[in-house]
């Protein structure tokens, strides 16, 4: 059965919309609402929509790829408070390490128009409300907070059917997104519903492991503060990214989608995580009535498989155990030009990650290592009436593979989120039709020291889909962009999750191993 899960939800507008009540009707997915956060009180929004040039969609430069193309509104229905600064890429000067705050050209068409309240749609990742602006020399000094798609256009649809070559694939990095890395909340980690046994019954996530102690970052501000990052230029080949002590490289090539996580020092992982693809294509849509949207979906399809690899090995045993959750600071981004199928806006396509991971190895020097290997056939997402779910095959079983050295019972849990976006705003918080592929994967191997009884072996496999329309936020990031903008108000929205797969086995089927499951 599918089930509601609710997610926060972010926009600025310059007074609080009431969302729409009710059940959605069955040939419609629930959509979430457009009104998340308000202007503080005193903001004028109003201003005038001021076109730029008509944009020549073309070969993008470096500038183009990082920062996407620009506007061409001509016949689009915007909101009376959004203003359209010309120009695109060769306008923007620089941009924050948080892709927040922008510098662009004073003398750029519609510039002069902008002021605090009102929307600035320039490129498809500098698309917001402007939450502060000064002058500083021929520049114009930007902070945009995020919207959703109904704070932009009034009367619309988005219908983007589209490819994802790899050869159009760019890697955008946040080097300061604020919430990049936090200790799980409730919710976050999959060992809340992954429970695979362990020797003699004993479930290895039962004792709690530390939490990894984090820094709070540095809260994105007005302007860049003095030795703070810049935004980056786009790469067109894969980056590995540092967060914390961790190493993240996701990439997309004609047949993968990949992410690889790694871990050095006393706790050692190293997870390989990777959908095989064939003509990788998605299909999002949504369609925007008096500033409401009612009707929505996003389709993906020419995922193939899934390979899961793991290793993992701590020194000092539990003691070295750990919890973390990483939102990964880099983006696979495919640029769309401004069509009537954007609604006149630059889009882009964004794949991004979230990893979770909780170590539960006992005894020094343990070590657990394991491969699964499935076939995945047809489509994943919501057509605008059910969720899609594909055809599950076990190619090589991951329990077959379950090896390692633990002198107590030792498992690790993690969960990798895949989010597909089709949207327009500012980093790592774009607004428009998603689709995600949750998978959560618990594996526990017994202690070797109760082989001659019997030596417990157990896996246990979730594959979750999501769908919604507008701005997902984990709660990581509700708290700093509380602190960015003092007093604005929010309000949660509706996103569709369903149960795509569970698996779950433990060998050998004694009672021995079974007494925990």
């Amino acid at each position: 059965m599918n089930r509601w899960r609710v997610v926060a939800s972010l926009g600025v507008v310059t007074a609080l919309v009431a969302g729409c009540s009710g059940n959605h009707p069955a040939s419609q997915p629930p959509v979430a609402s457009s009104a998340t956060i308000s202007t503080p009180a005193g903001v004028s929004s109003s201003a005038p929509v001021i076109s730029s040039a008509t944009v020549t969609p073309g070969p993008l430069d470096a500038a183009g790829k990082t920062y996407g193309y620009g506007a061409n509104p001509a016949g689009a229905d915007y909101q009376p408070d959004v203003v359209v600064v010309g120009g695109g890429a060769a306008s923007i000067r620089s941009a924050s390490g948080n892709g927040l705050v922008w510098t662009i050209a004073k003398a750029a068409p519609g510039a002069d128009k902008l002021k605090v309240g009102s929307v600035m749609v320039l490129t498809s990742v500098a698309t917001g409300r402007v939450a502060a602006i000064h002058d500083d020399g021929d520049s114009r000094v930007v902070t945009l907070a995020p919207v959703n798609l109904t704070d932009v256009i009034r009367n619309g649809s988005i219908d983007v059917d589209q490819a994802l070559p790899a050869s159009a694939i760019s890697y955008q990095v946040i080097p300061d997104l604020p919430w990049a890395q936090s200790v799980p909340q409730g919710g976050d980690l999959p060992s809340a519903n992954i429970s695979p046994s362990g020797y003699r019954g004993t479930h290895p996530f039962t004792a709690e492991p530390a939490a990894v102690a984090l820094p709070r970052a540095a809260l994105p501000g007005a302007a860049p503060q003095a030795g703070g990052s810049s935004w980056p230029f786009a790469s067109d080949s894969s980056v590995e990214v540092k967060v914390g002590d961790w190493t993240v490289s996701p990439s997309l090539s004609d047949d993968k989608v990949e992410l690889g996580v790694e871990r050095d020092g006393d706790l050692k992982v190293g997870i390989d995580f990777a959908f095989d693809t064939n003509n990788l294509h998605f299909h999002g849509i949504d369609t925007i009535k008096n500033g409401q949207s009612t009707h929505s979906g996003f389709e993906i399809t020419g995922i193939t498989g899934l390979t899961i690899s793991l290793q993992a090995g701590a020194k000092g045993g539990s003691v070295d155990n750990q919890k973390i959750r990483i939102e990964a600071p880099i983006e696979a981004n495919l640029e769309i030009p401004p069509s009537p199928a954007t609604g006149g806006l630059p889009m882009d396509v964004k794949v991004e990650f979230t990893f979770s991971v909780e170590t539960a190895i006992t005894g020094d020097n343990s070590t657990l290592v394991a491969t699964g290997i499935w076939g995945l056939s047809g489509p994943i997402g919501y057509d605008g009436d059910k969720f899609l779910t594909p055809t599950f095959t076990v190619k090589q079983s991951i329990l077959d593979s379950i090896t390692g050295i633990t002198l107590g019972p030792s498992g690790i849990v993690f969960g990798v989120e895949m989010k597909f976006q089709l949207g327009v705003g500012v980093a790592s918080l774009s607004a428009g039709p998603f689709a995600g592929v949750t998978v959560d994967l618990g594996v526990t191997n017994g202690s070797s020291l109760g082989a001659a009884l019997a030596r417990c072996k157990g896996a246990t496999l979730d594959l979750r889909g999501s769908t919604g329309v507008g701005l997902e936020l984990s709660a990581a990031a509700i708290p700093i962009l509380k602190d960015l903008l003092p007093g604005a108000k929010y309000e949660y929205s509706l996103e569709a999750s369903t149960s795509l797969l569970h698996r779950s086995q433990v060998i050998p089927d004694v009672p021995l191993c079974d007494a925990g499951a």
